[in-house]
């Protein structure tokens, strides 16, 4: 029996031992609008079948079930019947389990999909088993989402996830829930995504040699593997041995398909104007002063005093686009260090030109320009909330973290800009874990931060978000995302009770976590002091 295992039944015994006159609850994460529990049981086996009249909206959901047949045919018994309701709300499900039926009723497909997930949260460890037989609890319930975008967010670009590795992620994604992947595809460490226009940017731009978090994380592995580089992200080229690696465009549409069908959609970002480096570096025209250099605090942006900068960006975001179909594309522009861009000519003559007041109005007049880019290919822009300095577009998504800034969802909302709320104190799942990690995150409250009633609708939900400086291996990424990730899952489905209840039920999800073969990090175990029967 491994470590987790002894550590779950320890923790489990110690909540039974402290807790007297505790019922099993269901472990349905995230937490359902509402739940009825009824007699008996539905057995789902192979002999279970699917009714659901011909209807595409129900198709991802049908091929979520996979051990089951298809029937089109009403009247039988042991069946799994799917029906349109247009009275329910995007995402929304009703689901009724009954001894001889079990009944989802929809109007769209992600309200199907999430309904599967639940059955497959019911079945717990058995949803990963093949050839098996689920025995469900009767039980009415009826759910919906509190908040539109319930994302996860992975920087690829710092150490690098391959695209067989990123399949098992979504899978991870969508059982909780989560219906937003954001790709960090560029920074300065390494370029990810195929660009035909330009090739030398995953050529040479997505390898490198060993720098400095390579080697901190080198150190760290002596004492802990999960911090070991993965030899597969190795290449010789010309003789050196060079980290790194990079997604094709095939790639990238196979997992666009994959996530889709999945109830995920991806949102890329290429990082702009600043973290700009994998890029400079092989173009150093684009800097203002032509040259490649660290200044005062990030490295040297692109100039969007140039023409031929927006040129280039655009050349990349058209390809961008197609790849994609999701309604937003990421432009970054945070940490950007604008004061290579002062003394400029060209930046002068912008200023002039454009009436222009500070540095900060240069990025805003780049970032309002690239928005009016991507519109014109029917996306929507998002950017960090960096793009709040200089001036805003009504129309541009903001996405916050600065928790240093307090005042910028506030100012956001008052200027009409949706937010997506992924502030570092509760949503940075880089950031070492403690006794109390879980419990910050489940106290995370999207609406909060001083915004009153009116400017809470501007707030579409949050995100986790993972940087790999220091998260190396899949095994690493696997302990810093879970469990905190199913603590977000609970608070972005927005039904969540409290923080008691909710680890009860981890007590029962770290068995399907281990069923799913995920190098999660288990709780602190609490009590054994105070509780100690010698």
């Amino acid at each position: 029996m491994s470590i987790k295992k002894i550590n779950a039944l320890l923790g489990l015994a110690l909540f039974l031992i402290t807790k007297p006159g505790f019922t099993q609850e269901l472990s349905i994460l995230p937490q359902p609008e509402s739940v009825k529990i009824l007699q008996g049981k539905f057995v789902f086996s192979g002999n279970t079948v699917i009714v659901d009249h011909k209807d595409s909206v129900f198709a991802i959901a049908v091929k979520e079930l996979k051990l089951l047949k298809k029937n089109r045919t009403a009247g039988l018994s042991n069946q799994l019947v799917f029906t349109r309701d247009a009275s329910l709300k995007p995402e929304a499900y009703r689901l009724k389990i009954s001894p001889k039926q079990i009944t989802i009723a929809v109007n769209d497909k992600l309200g199907a999909f999430w309904a599967v997930q639940t059955l497959k949260q019911l079945a717990g460890t058995n949803a990963f088993k093949t050839k098996n037989t689920w025995a469900l609890p009767a039980l009415e319930i009826n759910d919906q989402p509190k908040f539109s975008w319930r994302g996860v967010h992975l920087d690829v670009s710092r150490h690098f996830f391959d695209i067989a590795y990123l399949h098992r992620f979504i899978d991870r994604l969508s059982f909780y829930k989560f219906n937003k992947f954001h790709w960090h595809l560029t920074d300065d460490q390494g370029w990810r995504i195929e660009i035909k226009k330009y090739p030398e940017l995953t050529k040479v731009g997505a390898w490198r040699k060993l720098n400095n978090q390579d080697s901190a994380c080198l150190k760290l592995a002596e004492t802990n593997p999960d911090y070991k580089l993965p030899e597969k992200h190795f290449k010789v080229i010309n003789g050196e041995k060079m980290y790194g690696g990079f997604y094709t465009q095939q790639e990238i549409r196979e997992l666009v398909a994959y996530a889709g069908a999945k109830g995920i959609e991806i949102i890329p970002e290429i990082d702009m104007p600043g973290h700009m480096q994998a890029a400079t570096r092989q173009f150093p025209w684009l800097t203002s002063t032509g040259s490649v250099q660290k200044e005062k605090n990030f490295t040297d942006p692109i100039c969007p005093c140039k023409e031929t900068t927006f040129e280039f960006a655009e050349n990349i975001f058209k390809e961008v686009a197609q790849l994609f179909p999701s309604k937003y594309i990421h432009l970054g522009a945070d940490e950007v260090e604008k004061s290579g861009w002062k003394n400029i000519p060209e930046c002068e003559a912008l200023m002039k030109r454009e009436n222009l007041k500070s540095i900060d109005e240069v990025q805003s007049y780049f970032v309002k320009r690239m928005e009016k880019y991507f519109n014109s290919m029917g996306k929507k822009l998002i950017g960090w909330d960096e793009i709040l300095d200089g001036g805003v577009s009504p129309t541009a998504t903001l996405m916050y973290w600065r928790t240093w800034v307090p005042t910028a969802p506030k100012h956001a909302a008052e200027k009409g800009n949706y937010i997506i709320m992924t502030p570092g104190e509760f949503c940075y799942f880089d950031a070492q874990q403690d006794a109390h990690s879980l419990q910050k995150v489940y106290g995370f409250n999207p609406r909060g931060f001083n915004l009153n009633e009116q400017e809470q609708q501007y707030v579409l939900g949050g995100q986790a978000n993972l940087w790999t400086e220091y998260i190396p291996s899949e095994q690493r990424l696997e302990y810093m995302l879970f469990p905190r990730l199913l603590a977000m899952s609970d608070v972005l489905w927005g039904h969540q009770q409290n923080f008691e209840t909710f680890s009860r039920k981890m007590d029962q999800q770290f068995a399907v976590l281990d069923a799913m073969h995920i190098n999660y990090r288990f709780t602190d175990l609490k009590g054994f002091a105070e509780n100690n029967v010698f």
